[in-house]
Protein backbone atom coordinates (compact mmCIF):
# COMPACT_ATOMS: atom_id res chain seq x y z
CA UNK A 1 0.00 0.00 0.00
CA UNK A 2 3.23 2.55 1.38
CA UNK A 3 4.85 1.84 -2.21
CA UNK A 4 1.42 2.66 -4.32
CA UNK A 5 1.39 5.61 -2.49
CA UNK A 6 5.20 6.62 -3.83
CA UNK A 7 4.01 5.82 -7.51
CA UNK A 8 1.31 8.23 -7.24
CA UNK A 9 3.94 10.75 -6.23
CA UNK A 10 5.48 10.00 -9.47
CA UNK A 11 2.10 10.26 -11.32
CA UNK A 12 1.32 13.39 -9.30
CA UNK A 13 3.84 15.12 -11.00
CA UNK A 14 3.79 12.99 -14.45
CA UNK A 15 0.51 14.48 -14.83
CA UNK A 16 1.66 17.65 -16.00
CA UNK A 17 2.93 16.92 -18.84
CA UNK A 18 0.13 14.69 -20.51
CA UNK A 19 1.29 14.86 -24.20
CA UNK A 20 5.06 14.04 -23.20
CA UNK A 21 3.71 11.16 -20.88
CA UNK A 22 1.53 9.48 -23.92
CA UNK A 23 3.87 10.23 -26.40
CA UNK A 24 6.45 8.09 -24.69
CA UNK A 25 3.79 5.18 -23.95
CA UNK A 26 3.13 5.08 -27.51
CA UNK A 27 7.04 4.58 -28.51
CA UNK A 28 7.38 2.26 -25.84
CA UNK A 29 4.10 0.32 -26.97
CA UNK A 30 5.61 -0.22 -30.18
CA UNK A 31 9.33 -1.23 -29.36
CA UNK A 32 7.42 -3.90 -27.07
CA UNK A 33 4.59 -5.08 -29.97
CA UNK A 34 7.17 -5.20 -32.55
CA UNK A 35 9.57 -8.17 -31.53
CA UNK A 36 6.34 -10.41 -29.97
CA UNK A 37 6.16 -11.20 -34.25
CA UNK A 38 9.32 -13.15 -34.47
CA UNK A 39 7.75 -16.22 -33.18
CA UNK A 40 4.63 -16.34 -35.40
CA UNK A 41 7.05 -15.57 -38.43
CA UNK A 42 9.71 -17.91 -37.35
CA UNK A 43 6.96 -20.69 -36.65
CA UNK A 44 5.74 -20.14 -40.14
CA UNK A 45 9.43 -20.55 -42.16
CA UNK A 46 9.67 -23.24 -40.58
CA UNK A 47 5.94 -25.02 -41.22
CA UNK A 48 6.77 -23.85 -44.75
CA UNK A 49 10.14 -25.35 -45.41
CA UNK A 50 8.68 -28.84 -43.92
CA UNK A 51 5.76 -29.21 -45.92
CA UNK A 52 3.44 -27.80 -43.55
CA UNK A 53 0.18 -25.37 -44.48
CA UNK A 54 1.31 -22.46 -42.24
CA UNK A 55 -1.15 -19.71 -41.47
CA UNK A 56 -0.65 -16.09 -39.99
CA UNK A 57 -3.22 -15.44 -37.40
CA UNK A 58 -5.52 -18.02 -38.26
CA UNK A 59 -5.10 -16.60 -41.98
CA UNK A 60 -3.98 -19.28 -44.08
CA UNK A 61 -0.89 -18.70 -46.23
CA UNK A 62 -0.47 -19.65 -50.31
CA UNK A 63 1.38 -22.25 -50.31
CA UNK A 64 4.84 -23.23 -51.54
CA UNK A 65 8.08 -22.89 -49.25
CA UNK A 66 9.24 -20.12 -51.13
CA UNK A 67 6.35 -17.89 -51.23
CA UNK A 68 5.97 -18.54 -47.41
CA UNK A 69 9.81 -17.66 -47.00
CA UNK A 70 9.53 -14.50 -48.66
CA UNK A 71 6.21 -13.72 -47.08
CA UNK A 72 7.80 -14.46 -43.11
CA UNK A 73 11.29 -12.72 -44.49
CA UNK A 74 9.66 -9.11 -45.46
CA UNK A 75 7.62 -9.51 -42.27
CA UNK A 76 11.07 -9.64 -40.52
CA UNK A 77 12.60 -7.25 -42.12
CA UNK A 78 9.29 -4.62 -41.48
CA UNK A 79 9.65 -5.59 -37.50
CA UNK A 80 13.46 -5.24 -38.35
CA UNK A 81 12.62 -0.95 -39.10
CA UNK A 82 9.55 -0.51 -36.33
CA UNK A 83 11.58 -1.96 -33.68
CA UNK A 84 15.00 0.02 -34.75
CA UNK A 85 12.93 3.23 -35.28
CA UNK A 86 10.86 2.77 -32.26
CA UNK A 87 13.98 2.04 -29.95
CA UNK A 88 15.11 5.40 -30.93
CA UNK A 89 11.76 7.21 -30.31
CA UNK A 90 11.45 5.43 -26.69
CA UNK A 91 14.25 6.49 -25.80
CA UNK A 92 14.30 10.05 -26.99
CA UNK A 93 10.57 10.27 -25.81
CA UNK A 94 11.12 8.93 -22.19
CA UNK A 95 14.62 10.84 -21.46
CA UNK A 96 12.73 14.27 -22.43
CA UNK A 97 9.59 12.76 -19.76
CA UNK A 98 12.21 12.19 -17.11
CA UNK A 99 13.80 15.52 -17.45
CA UNK A 100 11.06 17.68 -17.07
CA UNK A 101 9.67 15.24 -14.44
CA UNK A 102 13.35 15.70 -12.23
CA UNK A 103 13.37 19.05 -12.99
CA UNK A 104 10.11 19.57 -11.65
CA UNK A 105 10.11 16.82 -8.62
CA UNK A 106 13.65 18.83 -7.40
CA UNK A 107 11.95 21.77 -7.90
CA UNK A 108 8.96 20.76 -5.24
CA UNK A 109 12.24 19.72 -3.30
CA UNK A 110 13.65 23.00 -3.09
CA UNK A 111 10.89 24.99 -2.32
CA UNK A 112 9.85 22.60 0.32
CA UNK A 113 13.58 22.76 1.94
CA UNK A 114 13.59 26.64 1.64
CA UNK A 115 10.51 27.13 3.75
CA UNK A 116 10.91 24.37 6.26
CA UNK A 117 11.59 25.76 9.93
CA UNK A 118 15.28 25.82 11.10
CA UNK A 119 14.26 23.08 13.87
CA UNK A 120 13.91 20.38 11.37
CA UNK A 121 17.01 21.67 8.96
CA UNK A 122 19.39 20.74 12.86
CA UNK A 123 17.60 17.76 13.03
CA UNK A 124 18.33 16.15 9.96
CA UNK A 125 21.76 17.95 9.13
CA UNK A 126 23.00 19.34 6.00
CA UNK A 127 24.08 16.08 4.79
CA UNK A 128 21.32 13.74 4.77
CA UNK A 129 19.04 17.30 3.38
CA UNK A 130 21.40 17.40 0.42
CA UNK A 131 21.56 13.76 -0.06
CA UNK A 132 17.36 13.97 -0.66
CA UNK A 133 17.71 17.21 -2.86
CA UNK A 134 20.71 16.68 -4.98
CA UNK A 135 21.07 12.39 -4.99
CA UNK A 136 17.56 11.19 -4.40
CA UNK A 137 15.96 13.39 -6.71
CA UNK A 138 18.78 12.88 -9.88
CA UNK A 139 18.10 9.16 -9.62
CA UNK A 140 15.12 9.14 -10.04
CA UNK A 141 16.27 9.75 -13.15
CA UNK A 142 17.15 6.78 -14.22
CA UNK A 143 14.14 4.82 -12.67
CA UNK A 144 11.78 6.71 -15.00
CA UNK A 145 13.47 5.91 -18.07
CA UNK A 146 14.14 2.23 -17.39
CA UNK A 147 11.69 1.61 -14.64
CA UNK A 148 8.41 3.60 -14.59
CA UNK A 149 7.74 3.58 -18.26
CA UNK A 150 8.68 0.28 -18.84
CA UNK A 151 6.39 -0.71 -16.04
CA UNK A 152 3.34 0.34 -17.56
CA UNK A 153 4.23 -1.35 -21.00
CA UNK A 154 4.56 -4.35 -19.49
CA UNK A 155 1.43 -4.50 -18.89
CA UNK A 156 0.98 -4.71 -23.01
CA UNK A 157 4.08 -7.22 -22.88
CA UNK A 158 2.38 -10.03 -20.28
CA UNK A 159 -1.06 -9.71 -21.64
CA UNK A 160 -0.32 -10.16 -25.72
CA UNK A 161 1.70 -13.59 -25.57
CA UNK A 162 -0.52 -15.14 -23.24
CA UNK A 163 -3.53 -14.25 -25.22
CA UNK A 164 -1.26 -15.87 -27.95
CA UNK A 165 -0.61 -19.16 -25.95
CA UNK A 166 -4.41 -19.58 -24.78
CA UNK A 167 -5.15 -19.38 -28.56
CA UNK A 168 -2.44 -21.73 -30.07
CA UNK A 169 -2.39 -24.64 -26.94
CA UNK A 170 -4.80 -23.83 -24.01
CA UNK A 171 -3.88 -26.54 -21.70
CA UNK A 172 -0.12 -26.25 -22.75
CA UNK A 173 -0.59 -22.53 -21.84
CA UNK A 174 -1.90 -23.47 -18.53
CA UNK A 175 1.28 -25.72 -17.66
CA UNK A 176 3.81 -23.00 -19.08
CA UNK A 177 2.58 -20.59 -16.85
CA UNK A 178 1.56 -22.51 -14.06
CA UNK A 179 4.96 -21.45 -12.20
CA UNK A 180 4.14 -17.81 -12.22
CA UNK A 181 2.20 -17.96 -8.82
CA UNK A 182 4.34 -19.67 -6.87
CA UNK A 183 7.50 -17.33 -8.35
CA UNK A 184 5.55 -14.82 -6.94
CA UNK A 185 5.12 -15.54 -3.37
CA UNK A 186 9.03 -16.07 -3.10
CA UNK A 187 10.02 -13.00 -4.57
CA UNK A 188 7.48 -11.16 -2.98
CA UNK A 189 9.00 -11.81 0.35
CA UNK A 190 12.49 -11.28 -0.83
CA UNK A 191 11.25 -7.97 -2.43
CA UNK A 192 10.44 -6.61 1.31
CA UNK A 193 13.80 -8.00 2.79
CA UNK A 194 15.60 -6.29 -0.29
CA UNK A 195 12.78 -2.69 0.49
CA UNK A 196 14.37 -2.63 3.74
CA UNK A 197 17.65 -3.35 2.75
CA UNK A 198 17.43 -0.54 0.36
CA UNK A 199 16.58 1.81 2.47
CA UNK A 200 19.03 1.72 4.99
CA UNK A 201 21.69 1.12 2.26
CA UNK A 202 20.43 5.03 1.12
CA UNK A 203 20.64 6.03 4.64
CA UNK A 204 23.97 4.86 5.69
CA UNK A 205 25.03 6.65 2.61
CA UNK A 206 23.03 10.07 3.82
CA UNK A 207 25.69 9.49 6.89
CA UNK A 208 28.57 9.20 4.85
CA UNK A 209 27.75 12.19 3.07
CA UNK A 210 26.83 14.14 6.20
CA UNK A 211 29.99 13.19 8.01
CA UNK A 212 32.73 13.79 4.89
CA UNK A 213 30.53 17.33 4.57
CA UNK A 214 31.37 17.49 8.59
CA UNK A 215 35.08 16.68 7.42
CA UNK A 216 35.43 19.00 4.67
CA UNK A 217 33.72 22.00 6.48
CA UNK A 218 36.21 21.08 9.83
CA UNK A 219 39.45 20.78 8.04
CA UNK A 220 40.71 23.44 9.41
CA UNK A 221 40.10 22.27 13.16
CA UNK A 222 41.20 18.82 12.11
CA UNK A 223 44.35 19.79 11.30
CA UNK A 224 45.23 21.96 14.41
CA UNK A 225 44.45 19.27 16.22
CA UNK A 226 46.84 16.98 14.59
CA UNK A 227 43.82 15.02 14.38
CA UNK A 228 43.93 13.24 10.32
CA UNK A 229 44.17 9.71 11.78
CA UNK A 230 41.25 10.06 13.69
CA UNK A 231 38.86 11.70 11.32
CA UNK A 232 39.73 9.35 8.56
CA UNK A 233 39.21 6.32 10.83
CA UNK A 234 35.95 7.46 11.41
CA UNK A 235 35.23 8.10 7.86
CA UNK A 236 36.16 4.58 7.09
CA UNK A 237 34.34 3.21 9.70
CA UNK A 238 30.97 4.95 7.80
CA UNK A 239 32.07 3.54 4.39
CA UNK A 240 32.50 0.16 5.56
CA UNK A 241 28.88 0.11 6.59
CA UNK A 242 27.48 1.65 3.87
CA UNK A 243 29.57 -1.16 2.11
CA UNK A 244 28.27 -4.25 4.01
CA UNK A 245 24.88 -3.00 3.28
CA UNK A 246 25.61 -3.03 -0.14
CA UNK A 247 26.87 -6.31 0.10
CA UNK A 248 23.76 -7.41 1.85
CA UNK A 249 21.51 -5.41 -0.89
CA UNK A 250 22.99 -7.34 -3.53
CA UNK A 251 22.86 -10.86 -1.92
CA UNK A 252 18.84 -10.57 -1.90
CA UNK A 253 18.89 -8.64 -5.51
CA UNK A 254 20.70 -12.03 -6.71
CA UNK A 255 18.36 -14.43 -4.57
CA UNK A 256 14.99 -12.62 -6.45
CA UNK A 257 17.14 -12.79 -9.85
CA UNK A 258 17.79 -16.86 -9.17
CA UNK A 259 14.60 -17.67 -7.93
CA UNK A 260 12.72 -16.05 -11.45
CA UNK A 261 15.34 -17.53 -13.68
CA UNK A 262 15.26 -21.24 -12.34
CA UNK A 263 10.99 -21.28 -12.40
CA UNK A 264 10.97 -19.62 -15.84
CA UNK A 265 13.73 -22.06 -16.90
CA UNK A 266 12.13 -25.27 -15.69
CA UNK A 267 8.73 -24.19 -17.22
CA UNK A 268 10.53 -23.32 -20.58
CA UNK A 269 12.09 -26.94 -20.56
CA UNK A 270 8.69 -28.76 -19.24
CA UNK A 271 6.79 -26.59 -22.19
CA UNK A 272 9.82 -27.94 -24.76
CA UNK A 273 8.98 -31.87 -23.44
CA UNK A 274 5.00 -31.55 -23.55
CA UNK A 275 4.90 -29.67 -26.95
CA UNK A 276 7.78 -31.80 -28.15
CA UNK A 277 5.26 -34.68 -27.28
CA UNK A 278 2.48 -33.15 -29.10
CA UNK A 279 4.23 -32.78 -32.49
CA UNK A 280 5.51 -36.69 -31.92
CA UNK A 281 1.70 -37.13 -31.81
CA UNK A 282 0.97 -35.66 -34.66
CA UNK A 283 -1.45 -32.73 -32.61
CA UNK A 284 0.79 -29.90 -33.55
CA UNK A 285 3.21 -28.96 -36.08
CA UNK A 286 7.01 -28.14 -35.56
CA UNK A 287 6.21 -24.18 -36.47
CA UNK A 288 3.37 -23.96 -34.00
CA UNK A 289 5.53 -25.06 -31.54
CA UNK A 290 8.14 -22.80 -31.88
CA UNK A 291 5.48 -20.39 -32.28
CA UNK A 292 4.52 -21.35 -28.83
CA UNK A 293 8.21 -21.18 -26.73
CA UNK A 294 8.59 -18.36 -28.46
CA UNK A 295 5.37 -16.54 -26.89
CA UNK A 296 6.32 -18.61 -23.15
CA UNK A 297 9.75 -17.04 -23.61
CA UNK A 298 8.12 -13.59 -23.97
CA UNK A 299 5.69 -13.70 -21.66
CA UNK A 300 8.61 -14.84 -18.96
CA UNK A 301 10.87 -12.02 -20.47
CA UNK A 302 9.07 -9.13 -17.81
CA UNK A 303 10.15 -10.93 -14.93
CA UNK A 304 13.51 -11.68 -16.22
CA UNK A 305 13.91 -8.32 -17.16
CA UNK A 306 12.76 -7.37 -14.01
CA UNK A 307 15.10 -9.37 -11.93
CA UNK A 308 18.32 -7.48 -13.93
CA UNK A 309 16.37 -3.80 -13.05
CA UNK A 310 15.40 -5.03 -9.31
CA UNK A 311 18.44 -3.04 -7.70
CA UNK A 312 17.67 0.38 -9.95
CA UNK A 313 13.77 -0.21 -8.92
CA UNK A 314 14.11 -0.44 -5.48
CA UNK A 315 16.61 2.19 -5.25
CA UNK A 316 13.78 4.61 -6.95
CA UNK A 317 11.20 3.47 -4.88
CA UNK A 318 13.26 4.20 -1.98
CA UNK A 319 14.15 7.60 -3.47
CA UNK A 320 10.47 8.51 -4.08
CA UNK A 321 9.94 7.18 -0.10
CA UNK A 322 12.70 10.03 0.98
CA UNK A 323 11.23 12.56 -1.58
CA UNK A 324 7.53 12.09 -0.10
CA UNK A 325 8.46 12.08 3.78
CA UNK A 326 10.45 14.86 3.05
CA UNK A 327 7.17 16.67 1.08
CA UNK A 328 5.12 15.64 3.54
CA UNK A 329 7.43 16.44 6.17
CA UNK A 330 5.11 19.61 8.48
CA UNK A 331 6.64 23.01 9.57
CA UNK A 332 6.90 23.75 13.11
CA UNK A 333 5.92 27.42 12.07
CA UNK A 334 2.45 26.46 10.80
CA UNK A 335 0.82 29.22 8.77
CA UNK A 336 -2.79 29.73 10.28
CA UNK A 337 -5.96 29.98 8.16
CA UNK A 338 -6.89 32.69 9.38
CA UNK A 339 -3.51 34.50 9.62
CA UNK A 340 -3.60 38.56 7.98
CA UNK A 341 -0.69 40.89 7.42
CA UNK A 342 1.36 41.95 10.38
CA UNK A 343 0.62 45.83 10.17
CA UNK A 344 3.57 47.74 12.17
CA UNK A 345 3.24 51.67 13.26
CA UNK A 346 5.30 51.58 16.28
CA UNK A 347 7.01 48.65 16.47
CA UNK A 348 6.49 47.48 20.22
CA UNK A 349 8.27 43.47 20.92
CA UNK A 350 6.09 42.09 23.55
CA UNK A 351 6.89 39.00 25.17
CA UNK A 352 3.85 37.13 27.52
CA UNK A 353 4.96 33.99 29.45
CA UNK A 354 7.27 32.80 26.48
CA UNK A 355 9.37 29.97 27.42
CA UNK A 356 11.61 28.21 24.79
CA UNK A 357 13.79 25.04 24.30
CA UNK A 358 16.16 24.11 21.76
CA UNK A 359 15.21 20.06 22.07
CA UNK A 360 14.71 18.94 25.84
CA UNK A 361 17.27 22.02 27.48
CA UNK A 362 14.91 25.09 28.35
CA UNK A 363 16.28 28.12 26.62
CA UNK A 364 14.12 30.70 27.66
CA UNK A 365 11.93 30.65 31.32
CA UNK A 366 8.43 31.93 31.12
CA UNK A 367 9.71 35.65 30.39
CA UNK A 368 7.34 38.26 30.19
CA UNK A 369 9.26 41.69 28.56
CA UNK A 370 8.05 44.49 27.23
CA UNK A 371 11.11 46.25 24.09
CA UNK A 372 9.18 50.09 23.15
CA UNK A 373 9.74 50.42 19.67
CA UNK A 374 11.81 52.85 17.46
CA UNK A 375 14.62 52.70 20.18
CA UNK A 376 17.66 51.15 20.52
CA UNK A 377 17.41 47.86 22.39
CA UNK A 378 20.31 45.92 23.51
CA UNK A 379 19.86 42.40 25.10
CA UNK A 380 23.01 41.04 27.28
CA UNK A 381 23.79 38.82 29.57
CA UNK A 382 26.43 35.44 29.96
CA UNK A 383 26.48 33.01 26.95
CA UNK A 384 23.63 30.76 26.97
CA UNK A 385 21.53 33.02 28.56
CA UNK A 386 18.73 33.21 25.66
CA UNK A 387 19.71 36.10 24.25
CA UNK A 388 19.82 34.92 20.03
CA UNK A 389 16.75 32.88 20.84
CA UNK A 390 14.75 36.16 22.00
CA UNK A 391 16.08 37.53 18.60
CA UNK A 392 15.01 34.12 17.01
CA UNK A 393 11.53 34.15 18.54
CA UNK A 394 10.60 37.87 17.31
CA UNK A 395 11.51 36.82 13.91
CA UNK A 396 9.59 34.16 13.74
CA UNK A 397 12.51 31.42 13.03
CA UNK A 398 10.88 29.55 16.13
CA UNK A 399 7.83 29.30 17.92
CA UNK A 400 7.99 29.27 21.62
CA UNK A 401 6.69 26.12 23.34
CA UNK A 402 4.80 28.40 25.86
CA UNK A 403 3.52 31.88 25.86
CA UNK A 404 2.99 34.67 23.30
CA UNK A 405 5.23 36.97 21.32
CA UNK A 406 3.16 40.16 19.46
CA UNK A 407 4.69 42.98 17.42
CA UNK A 408 2.34 46.24 18.30
CA UNK A 409 -0.40 44.20 20.01
CA UNK A 410 -0.40 41.71 17.18
CA UNK A 411 0.68 37.72 17.66
CA UNK A 412 2.56 36.68 15.58
CA UNK A 413 1.45 33.03 14.99
CA UNK A 414 -1.89 34.82 13.56
CA UNK A 415 -0.27 37.09 11.19
CA UNK A 416 1.27 35.53 8.09
CA UNK A 417 4.98 34.65 7.70
CA UNK A 418 5.33 36.71 4.48
CA UNK A 419 4.10 40.19 6.21
CA UNK A 420 6.43 39.32 9.07
CA UNK A 421 9.17 38.68 7.23
CA UNK A 422 8.60 41.79 4.45
CA UNK A 423 9.09 43.67 7.78
CA UNK A 424 11.68 42.06 10.04
CA UNK A 425 15.02 42.10 8.63
CA UNK A 426 17.99 40.12 11.04
CA UNK A 427 21.17 39.87 10.71
CA UNK A 428 22.54 36.73 12.58
CA UNK A 429 25.60 36.30 14.26
CA UNK A 430 26.65 33.48 11.78
CA UNK A 431 27.55 35.59 8.84
CA UNK A 432 27.22 33.69 5.26
CA UNK A 433 27.69 35.31 1.62
CA UNK A 434 26.81 33.35 -0.99
CA UNK A 435 28.60 32.63 -4.36
CA UNK A 436 28.49 35.43 -6.96
CA UNK A 437 29.02 39.30 -7.17
CA UNK A 438 28.75 41.29 -4.25
CA UNK A 439 25.09 42.97 -5.81
CA UNK A 440 24.07 39.39 -6.46
CA UNK A 441 24.34 39.00 -2.72
CA UNK A 442 22.85 42.25 -1.66
CA UNK A 443 19.84 41.72 -4.14
CA UNK A 444 18.67 38.30 -2.24
CA UNK A 445 17.26 41.24 0.43
CA UNK A 446 15.45 43.45 -2.44
CA UNK A 447 15.82 41.96 -6.30
CA UNK A 448 14.12 45.00 -7.81
CA UNK A 449 16.54 47.21 -5.49
CA UNK A 450 17.87 50.18 -7.72
CA UNK A 451 21.67 51.47 -7.64
CA UNK A 452 21.17 54.43 -5.72
CA UNK A 453 19.12 52.53 -3.23
CA UNK A 454 21.80 49.64 -2.99
CA UNK A 455 24.38 52.07 -3.04
CA UNK A 456 22.92 54.12 -0.01
CA UNK A 457 22.61 51.09 2.21
CA UNK A 458 25.84 49.91 1.76
CA UNK A 459 26.58 53.91 2.71
CA UNK A 460 24.91 53.74 5.93
CA UNK A 461 26.26 50.22 6.80
CA UNK A 462 30.17 51.44 6.05
CA UNK A 463 30.40 49.28 3.56
CA UNK A 464 30.54 51.22 0.49
CA UNK A 465 34.35 52.66 0.66
CA UNK A 466 35.45 49.33 0.87
CA UNK A 467 33.21 47.70 -1.49
CA UNK A 468 34.38 50.32 -3.94
CA UNK A 469 37.95 49.31 -3.31
CA UNK A 470 37.25 46.06 -4.72
CA UNK A 471 38.60 45.11 -8.40
CA UNK A 472 35.34 45.65 -9.68
CA UNK A 473 33.09 47.07 -7.15
CA UNK A 474 29.33 45.84 -7.17
CA UNK A 475 30.39 43.37 -9.67
CA UNK A 476 33.17 41.67 -7.80
CA UNK A 477 32.97 37.78 -7.38
CA UNK A 478 33.16 36.75 -3.85
CA UNK A 479 34.28 33.36 -2.96
CA UNK A 480 32.68 30.84 -1.40
CA UNK A 481 30.71 32.15 1.78
CA UNK A 482 32.08 35.32 1.69
CA UNK A 483 35.84 33.85 2.03
CA UNK A 484 37.52 36.52 0.21
CA UNK A 485 36.52 39.46 2.83
CA UNK A 486 37.59 40.21 5.94
CA UNK A 487 35.12 39.14 8.92
CA UNK A 488 34.57 43.06 9.29
CA UNK A 489 33.95 43.31 5.54
CA UNK A 490 31.41 40.41 5.61
CA UNK A 491 29.39 41.85 8.87
CA UNK A 492 29.21 45.30 7.17
CA UNK A 493 28.22 43.99 4.19
CA UNK A 494 25.41 41.74 5.30
CA UNK A 495 24.41 44.55 7.49
CA UNK A 496 23.72 46.62 4.56
CA UNK A 497 22.04 43.91 3.01
CA UNK A 498 19.71 43.69 5.52
CA UNK A 499 19.26 47.47 5.89
CA UNK A 500 18.06 47.20 1.64
CA UNK A 501 14.72 45.96 2.94
CA UNK A 502 14.24 49.46 5.08
CA UNK A 503 12.94 46.69 7.63
CA UNK A 504 10.11 48.48 11.00
CA UNK A 505 12.39 45.93 12.90
CA UNK A 506 15.86 44.85 12.96
CA UNK A 507 17.38 42.26 14.74
CA UNK A 508 21.43 42.17 14.92
CA UNK A 509 23.14 39.04 16.68
CA UNK A 510 26.78 40.36 17.86
CA UNK A 511 26.88 43.03 15.06
CA UNK A 512 30.97 44.24 15.66
CA UNK A 513 32.08 41.17 17.18
CA UNK A 514 34.45 41.45 14.08
CA UNK A 515 34.44 45.25 13.54
CA UNK A 516 37.32 47.38 14.65
CA UNK A 517 37.07 50.03 17.00
CA UNK A 518 36.58 53.10 13.71
CA UNK A 519 34.12 50.89 12.37
CA UNK A 520 32.41 49.64 15.50
CA UNK A 521 31.75 53.67 15.91
CA UNK A 522 30.70 54.12 13.00
CA UNK A 523 27.98 51.44 13.05
CA UNK A 524 26.98 52.82 16.30
CA UNK A 525 26.02 56.44 14.46
CA UNK A 526 24.55 54.63 12.35
CA UNK A 527 21.99 52.37 13.94
CA UNK A 528 21.75 55.79 16.39
CA UNK A 529 20.16 57.23 13.91
CA UNK A 530 18.18 54.69 11.93
CA UNK A 531 16.15 54.47 15.47
CA UNK A 532 14.29 57.23 14.35
CA UNK A 533 12.41 55.12 12.02
CA UNK A 534 12.71 51.46 13.35
CA UNK A 535 13.12 49.42 16.00
CA UNK A 536 16.29 48.16 16.51
CA UNK A 537 17.16 44.98 18.88
CA UNK A 538 20.55 44.15 19.28
CA UNK A 539 22.96 41.12 20.82
CA UNK A 540 26.02 42.52 22.60
CA UNK A 541 28.95 42.26 24.74
CA UNK A 542 30.74 45.01 23.51
CA UNK A 543 30.40 48.01 26.54
CA UNK A 544 30.87 50.65 24.10
CA UNK A 545 28.04 49.25 22.51
CA UNK A 546 25.72 48.28 25.57
CA UNK A 547 26.53 51.81 27.18
CA UNK A 548 24.58 53.63 24.10
CA UNK A 549 21.67 51.77 24.24
CA UNK A 550 18.55 53.55 25.09
CA UNK A 551 17.08 50.55 26.78
CA UNK A 552 19.33 47.39 27.94
CA UNK A 553 17.77 43.86 29.18
CA UNK A 554 19.59 41.92 31.15
CA UNK A 555 19.23 38.19 30.84
CA UNK A 556 20.29 35.25 33.40
CA UNK A 557 19.56 31.39 32.96
CA UNK A 558 16.88 32.20 30.56
CA UNK A 559 14.90 34.46 32.62
CA UNK A 560 14.69 38.63 33.01
CA UNK A 561 16.91 39.62 35.43
CA UNK A 562 17.29 43.54 34.97
CA UNK A 563 15.85 46.21 32.33
CA UNK A 564 16.63 50.23 32.41
CA UNK A 565 19.28 52.13 31.03
CA UNK A 566 23.11 52.16 31.41
CA UNK A 567 22.61 54.62 34.09
CA UNK A 568 20.18 52.85 36.58
CA UNK A 569 20.81 49.21 36.03
CA UNK A 570 24.62 50.07 37.04
CA UNK A 571 22.98 51.29 40.47
CA UNK A 572 20.67 48.18 40.69
CA UNK A 573 21.76 45.33 39.40
CA UNK A 574 25.04 43.78 40.47
CA UNK A 575 25.02 40.65 37.70
CA UNK A 576 24.91 44.20 35.24
CA UNK A 577 27.81 45.73 37.35
CA UNK A 578 29.72 42.45 36.81
CA UNK A 579 29.81 42.36 33.14
CA UNK A 580 29.88 46.20 32.11
CA UNK A 581 31.09 48.10 35.04
CA UNK A 582 34.54 47.98 34.52
CA UNK A 583 35.26 51.04 32.96
CA UNK A 584 36.20 50.86 29.12
CA UNK A 585 37.86 53.68 26.87
CA UNK A 586 35.97 55.30 24.45
CA UNK A 587 36.07 54.06 20.71
CA UNK A 588 37.64 57.30 20.03
CA UNK A 589 40.23 57.49 22.58
CA UNK A 590 41.32 53.82 21.92
CA UNK A 591 41.30 55.08 18.04
CA UNK A 592 44.00 57.86 18.92
CA UNK A 593 45.60 55.96 21.12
Amino acid sequence: MKQRSYLRLAFAHMRHYPARLAWALLWRSCFVIAPMQIPILTGIIVDGLTGKAPSLYGWRLPAGAITTLTVAVAGLLAVAVVYGFSAYMSQQATASLSRHFVARLRTAVFEKLTHLSLDIHQRYGVGELLDRAVSDTGGLRLFMERIFIQSVTNVLRITYPVLLLVSIEPLLAVIALAVLPAQWLITHRLQQRLHQATRQRRSARSALVHRVKEHLDGIETIKTLQAEATAVEQLNHQAEQLEDDEIRTSRLSASVSGVVWLSTGIGLAVTWWLGGQRVLAGEMTIGSLVAFTGFVALAYQPLRQFTRTLKTYRQGVVSLERIQDLLEMPSSIPAASTATPLRISNGNVEFRQVSFAYGEQPTLREITLTLPGQLLTAVVGRSGSGKSALLRLIARLYDPIQGQVRIDQQPLNAVTVSSLQAQVAVVPQRLLLFSGTVLDNLHLAKPGATQTEVESACREAGALEFIQRLPQGFATLLGKGGASLSGGELQRLALARALLRRPKLLLLDEPSSALDTEAEAALMTTLLRLRQTMTIILVSHRPEIVRQADWIVLLDEGKVVAQGDHKVLLKRSERYRDLFATPAPSVQEVAHA
